[in-house]
């Protein structure tokens, strides 16, 4: 609506005046932005953690057990082994 009122546009967006020369070097500095709450959240999604010694023995545990079983429609449906 303020955009659209010329009155309004003209009083609340005002132009700022140019600064006075001895403060564009305390203004010169890096631009610096907070990491926002969706770019951390992504972080944390696709961050690679580190495995650890534990985490790795185990994944190969279960490997080893997962090649070990036959597939699940032969144990359901296959030949029964006396």
């Amino acid at each position: 609506q303020v955009q659209k009122n010329r009155t309004l546009k003209n009083k609340f967006f005002t132009k700022f005046e140019t600064l006075p020369e001895p403060f564009y070097g305390a203004l010169d500095c890096e631009d610096y932005v907070d990491d926002s709450d969706i770019e951390k959240f992504l972080e944390r999604i696709f961050k690679k953690k580190s495995t650890t010694f534990e985490q790795a023995s185990k994944r190969a545990e279960r490997k080893t057990k997962k090649k070990k079983k036959k597939p699940l429609f032969q144990r359901i449906f296959g030949k029964k082994e006396n």
